[in-house]
């Protein structure tokens, strides 16, 4: 009985876990190249099997696993739809890789392309943070107007026709290491990246990968699992709650 217990208290923890991961993709539905997490569990072997003592398993447990534990999340790296701007510092990397932006004394990583001038830096629109060239290196333009740069498809920025610096693209060898640090920035949790010259699209960004209609469904079956566990977990504690008041009573 107390098996049963453990079981569907760690349903009801998974089932948690799951949702709140859902919620963060509902809430990123509309934010530029965020791409969707996956909540990824691994089977638990009971304590008895892990420790080679699987003898001591009554009989109706040795076919029993131990529950399921949270396994690292996954991040689904399948490339977003492209929406037409048409605002000249707006920018989608078609194909793979990430825009290099500095992060206090890190540098992170990111395939959100909304781009911004301030005080003449060239920066992210939705934190201010600076992006870097092809060289690491903060990129300056000159005080023009705004429809006075342009971003060409290999990465160039040019101010009037003159060319100041071009847009560092990094990738890795293995992207699905990466971790999400907020802000739609990726650490690199201690890769080496190296330069690609992936193709621009300027006056376009990437949409997120987040389907909300999916992600409804899966909230709502993640509610119903997540309510069975609970009515289960209390059936149980009735059942053993009576089995306490009633056994000194043979």
């Amino acid at each position: 009985m107390l098996y049963g217990v453990y079981l569907s208290a760690t349903g009801m923890a998974i089932n948690q876990h799951k949702q709140d991961v859902v919620a963060n993709n509902l809430a990123n539905v509309d934010t530029a190249g965020f791409k969707r997490d996956l909540a990824v569990f691994q089977e638990r072997m009971p304590e008895a099997k892990s420790a080679g003592k699987e003898r001591f398993l009554p009989s109706n447990l040795k076919n029993s696993t131990g529950g399921v534990f949270v396994s690292k999340i996954h991040t689904d790296f399948t490339p977003g739809a492209m929406e037409v701007t048409n605002r000249n510092l707006d920018i989608a990397i078609n194909g793979n890789g990430f825009l290099m932006v500095q992060d206090g004394e890190e540098v992170r990583f990111s395939r959100d392309g909304r781009l911004g001038i301030v005080h003449g830096r060239l920066v992210r629109e939705i934190d201010g943070k600076a992006v870097l060239d092809d060289q690491g290196h903060e990129i300056f333009v000159p005080d023009v107007a705004r429809k006075d740069i342009q971003i060409d498809s290999n990465g160039t920025i040019r101010v009037r026709n003159e060319e100041v610096a071009r847009l560092g693209v990094a990738d890795f060898e293995q992207p699905q290491n990466l971790r999400k640090v907020g802000g739609n920035l990726f650490s690199a949790m201690g890769q080496e990246y190296f330069l690609v010259d992936t193709p621009i699209m300027s006056e376009t960004i990437e949409m997120s990968t987040v389907n909300p209609a999916k992600e409804l469904v899966e909230m709502i079956k993640l509610s119903r699992s997540f309510q069975l566990n609970a009515e289960m977990l209390t059936l149980q504690d009735q059942t053993l709650s009576r089995l306490v008041s009633e056994l000194p009573k043979v």
